[in-house]
């Protein structure tokens, strides 16, 4: 499978806000559409204690399934 003109910034970018809030691993798939990238976690890819980090509706910083497709 080859991905193809990936946009470092936004996709550095998006590595690093999602390691900050707690993943430590990410499920990377090529997809359809305007995005040539999916990017995936699951709560066992997350330090322990972090998942509220991204799951938690009241943080400023949380970071939803659109906010990660628009940012790739």
């Amino acid at each position: 499978m080859k991905i193809e003109k990936v946009h470092l910034n936004s996709f550095i970018s998006v590595l690093i806000q999602l390691y900050n809030k707690g993943v430590d691993y990410v499920d990377i798939e090529k997809s359809k559409g305007k995005n040539p990238l999916s990017l995936s976690f699951i709560k066992e890819y997350m330090r322990e204690g972090t998942e509220n980090e991204i799951f938690d509706t009241e943080n400023d910083n949380f970071l939803n399934k659109e906010d990660l497709n628009n940012l790739i």
